[in-house]
């Protein structure tokens, strides 16, 4: 999971997510998920579609970060498209 609490989530004992899982042979990658290619040990795949809040408790080592600034401003672009607002 990727962690994408802001600073004042952080003050509280919950974080917000979104789930990872490895990249199978032939899968689709749909507008709503962000190919993490060289982050994790396997090519990966955010889902932005699932984004949930969890209690910290829950967390139990940091395998990444998302450092690379043109990644971090795709998945501003993905999360843009979920939120999307409705005229």
């Amino acid at each position: 999971m990727l962690i994408i609490s802001n600073n004042y989530e952080n003050l509280l004992d919950i974080v917000t997510i979104i789930p990872i899982t490895s990249l199978k042979d032939g899968r689709k990658i749909y507008p709503n998920e962000l190919l993490l290619q060289d982050e994790l040990e396997k090519p990966s795949l955010l889902l932005c579609q699932q984004i949930r809040t969890i209690s910290k408790n829950r967390l139990i080592k940091k395998l990444t970060s998302l450092n690379d600034i043109n990644k971090q401003k795709h998945l501003l672009q993905v999360l843009c498209l979920r939120f999307e607002t409705i005229d």
